[in-house]
């Protein structure tokens, strides 16, 4: 069964970020240098959990997946001191984390907008660039640590090794992406991605949830109050088995699908004309969607075909959320 939820958070209230100025791309060695400090190394418990860039100038930091029951992560400054930071937030779909600490003189990073087959685009740590390019479009994934699927974006770069979380720029400085070795589209893509390597030449092939999504969570993490909302219609679904399409197994009561006067044995054929073949594909789509839409939803119950309209709303209990195991 199927049911997409949002994971909300806030602990403090800070002031917003000003506007940002996009940065030139890197043209040489001296430049590849500069762009890397836009990052800094997270660690918690003595493990690098990979790499953090400033979204705001009073110290968020858009970081890695950080266990909340854990110490405090710290920062890495570029003088080589350890900072300690307070987690602020935690998107528990995406595994992003808002962190506060000290800004280290980093630029505060805007985000990308729409991505295009073949952009060159930078995966950056806090001492190297690398080189990469996007490769085709959205994908539908999974987090192999979550079971969750995910709209993805894939990439190739060039002698990438992946340690732990990395962001990923694109020619105008502004935020992409957010590598995982965790985020594959299938269990050999799972094996590329863990090994770092794709074919000849040491290419890199890895996965980043997409700019749509991405862009979701920072804009929530900015908030005077963290929060991030992800789309949710309150319906448990699976795969239809008589054909394509997915099966309403539950709808939740005073839910937008109840609402909307969705119910259970209904079979979602497809969304604003777009066709729903199964139960990842409706998954994907309404991560792609945002709170507040309105969408018209082609339903099929028994022998009778037809429309009905659903506001997409947003919910707060991430246990809920879509996993891959409950596709079976």
């Amino acid at each position: 069964m199927w049911f997409l939820a949002v994971n909300s958070a806030f602990l403090t209230t800070v002031a917003l970020a000003t506007p940002v100025t996009p940065v030139a791309p890197p043209t040489s060695t001296q430049a590849n240098v500069a762009y890397a400090q836009f990052a800094r190394a997270v660690e918690q418990s003595g493990r690098t959990r990979g790499f953090a860039v400033l979204i705001t100038s009073d110290g968020r930091w858009l970081a890695p997946d950080i266990d909340a029951e854990g110490p405090a992560p710290v920062l890495l400054l570029r003088d080589g001191r350890r900072m300690s930071t307070r987690v602020l937030a935690n998107d528990e779909i995406t595994r992003l984390a808002l962190i506060f600490g000290p800004t280290d003189g980093a630029t505060v990073i805007s985000e990308a907008g729409t991505l295009r087959d073949g952009q060159t685009v930078w995966a950056i740590s806090a001492q190297d660039v690398h080189r990469g390019m996007v490769v085709g479009e959205d994908k539908v994934g999974i987090d192999e640590d979550t079971r969750r699927y995910l709209p993805l974006r894939e990439y190739r770069f060039e002698n990438l090794s992946l340690v732990g979380s990395m962001p990923v720029l694109d020619q105008e400085g502004r935020l992409c992406g957010f590598l995982s070795a965790s985020l594959a589209i299938d269990s050999s893509s799972a094996n590329m991605v863990r090994s770092g390597q794709f074919g000849p030449g040491g290419i890199a092939v890895s996965y980043s949830i997409n700019p749509t999504v991405l862009r979701r969570v920072v804009s929530g993490f900015r908030m005077a109050e963290p929060r991030v909302n992800h789309p949710t219609i309150g319906a448990f679904w699976r795969n239809y088995p008589a054909g394509e399409g997915a099966l309403v197994t539950q709808v939740l009561p005073e839910s937008p699908a109840a609402q909307a006067g969705l119910q259970a044995g209904f079979v979602i054929l497809s969304i604003d004309g777009e066709p729903v073949d199964n139960a990842v594909k409706l998954a994907t789509m309404l991560f792609n969607m945002s709170v507040g839409d309105t969408v018209n939803m082609t339903v099929r119950d028994l022998d009778r075909t037809f429309t009905i309209q659903l506001k997409v709303g947003a919910n707060a209990k991430p246990e809920a959320s879509a996993q891959a195991s409950e596709t079976r």
